[in-house]
């Protein structure tokens, strides 16, 4: 089966406060005409992805002031307000996968927006059952990571019983792993310094 003939979810990470970036990361322009926010849900909806996107309250209402309200509106979009913000990133990847349907699941920051459609694709076509794909640059792992359900399920099953992270259950199960050309997709851009490293502009 080819990666177009594929069904796949996003849950989209959108409950940080971006207190070192002293701005909302979500809202960072990623070129001339595309937010991190923006840029991220268009690429996903070009391999017609279902997008979940778990957000505070907060982070909502600032984006709902930002966006366009078609956009805000899709129905391939999902809103997914967490109001228990204070609690870690499994809680929010776990109130994510809650809605996914498919087989595949993307979990993706939004402070990486460094995808495009090929490299999905490329993650697409190399999951299998009870396996899990990363980009790799240079032995460092990078984002985003594709689920099988297999793993969703198990998370689904188990958390938040147990105080597993997502590493603790990617143990279990396969690793495949893609390389990759470009550092960015190893990226984490918390400060205006790491943003200005890989944009080489200033806000």
């Amino acid at each position: 089966m080819f990666a177009w003939d594929m069904k796949t979810d996003v849950v989209l990470l959108c409950c940080g406060q971006s207190k070192r970036m002293g701005y909302p990361k979500m809202l960072l322009p990623y070129n001339y005409l595309e937010n991190f926010f923006t840029h991220i849900v268009s690429v996903y909806a070009s391999i017609q992805s279902e997008i979940y996107v778990v957000i505070s309250k907060e982070n909502y209402k600032q984006l709902s002031q930002y966006i366009n309200i078609a956009l805000l509106s899709d129905s391939h979009i999902h809103y997914i307000v967490n109001n228990q913000n204070e609690k870690d990133r499994m809680y929010s990847i776990f109130n994510g996968l809650k809605h996914c349907r498919n087989d595949y699941v993307f979990i993706q920051n939004i402070d990486n927006p460094f995808i495009t459609k090929e490299l999905l694709f490329n993650m697409i076509n190399k999951c299998k059952e009870r396996s899990y794909v990363k980009p790799v640059f240079n032995g460092k792992g990078g984002h985003p990571i594709l689920l099988h359900s297999s793993i969703k399920n198990l998370i689904l099953n188990s958390f938040p019983q147990n105080n597993f992270l997502l590493k603790d259950y990617l143990q279990y199960f396969n690793k495949i792993e893609i390389s990759c050309n470009t550092e960015k997709i190893t990226a984490n851009i918390n400060t205006i310094d790491d943003y200005n490293y890989y944009f080489k502009l200033s806000m």
